[in-house]
């Protein structure tokens, strides 16, 4: 009995400290659903960039695991696919640094080791082998936002390039 105990106490020692925290769980939890939406955009952004299919887009920039990765192949579309110097190409490029930065921010908190800071009224996240830092729930709010907005502008661009794409077949049919 004393053993269930003593191991019981011990386990209760490796359980997160945010349990004690729901609304930074749950701000963090819309982060992650609010990354994963606006993957799912950027990828057909990429299909539109290319002039192909949204879905092939998708499959196309999910298939390196890295969002670094991802991100450097829509680079890499834009830079090709796009008139040198055209609005489109330098939005669509402020836009993917936008999402880098995102990405860069929820990595951060997504993989960072969560804690209380002595006193337990601070709540820290350290990403080794940076020291810890804090962390206030309108940081993890404004970062939803900000996933938010870049999924919106992803994919009211990718709507533009398709509608283009379909007038300049439409007009081409007339010819």
């Amino acid at each position: 009995m004393a053993d269930t105990q003593t191991r019981s106490k011990a386990a209760d020692n490796y359980l997160s400290v945010m349990r004690r925290r729901p609304r930074y769980l749950s701000a963090l939890g819309l982060v992650i659903v609010e990354t994963t939406g606006m993957e799912f955009l950027l990828g057909e952004l990429l299909g539109a960039v290319l002039r192909t299919d949204p879905a092939i887009g998708v499959a196309m920039y999910h298939a390196p695991k890295s969002n670094t990765a991802r991100l450097d192949i829509l680079v890499a579309a834009i830079g090709n696919a796009l008139v040198d110097g055209s609005q489109a190409q330098k939005h669509l490029e402020k836009l993917v640094k936008r999402a880098r930065g995102c990405l860069n921010r929820r990595n951060e908190y997504v993989h960072g080791l969560w804690g209380l800071s002595p006193n337990r009224r601070k709540v820290l996240v350290r990403s080794p082998p940076a020291k810890p830092k804090e962390v206030k729930l309108q940081d993890l709010k404004y970062l939803a936002r900000d996933l938010q907005a870049v999924s919106t502008e992803a994919e009211l661009h990718k709507l533009a390039m398709y509608e283009f794409l379909r007038r300049r077949a439409s007009q081409e049919r007339l010819q």
